[in-house]
């Protein structure tokens, strides 16, 4: 079984749990057709070669839904393993550079703020049930920033 398994592709993704000042966190769908497409997400995305975690995060959250974030401390990282491939997720806890920043979904179907315990309500990606059952618990500070 090892043998299987490092045989499969490794992505490193990077995945902003964006807070505001209501400690609610920004959930965003993927778009019907991709892979997942219909489950919800924190957003972010693929690591490229080049970039570290949160330069990935700043690329992506700009392409995704037009706006800036400060990048904060990791939260939790992870270590997934789909059929087809295995994938290296990184948390951080970010916030917008800027509240007055329109969010626009540009690379995703819709996006939403809400609290943590509305989780179990939206539909997630396996490799996210980990975290999000430490969200739930209370495992970070969401309104004072603690953990990051």
């Amino acid at each position: 079984m090892e043998k299987y398994r490092s045989q499969k592709r490794l992505i490193r993704v990077a995945a902003a749990v964006i807070v505001n000042d209501e400690g609610q966190v920004l959930i965003t769908r993927r778009p019907e057709g991709s892979h997942l497409g219909g489950l919800w997400e924190f957003p972010g995305g693929k690591i490229k070669d080049s970039e570290t975690p949160q330069m990935a995060l700043q690329r992506e959250i700009k392409e995704e839904l037009d706006v800036e974030v400060d990048v904060r401390q990791l939260l939790w990282r992870e270590q997934f393993e789909y059929p087809e491939k295995r994938i290296d997720i990184f948390f951080y806890g970010c916030r917008l550079k800027s509240a007055a920043q329109q969010i626009k979904a540009l690379e995703v179907d819709a996006f939403r703020w809400i609290n943590p315990d509305q989780l179990d309500a939206f539909q997630f990606p396996p490799a996210d049930e980990h975290f999000i059952a430490r969200l739930k618990k209370g495992a970070f500070d969401l309104i004072n920033g603690s953990g990051f």
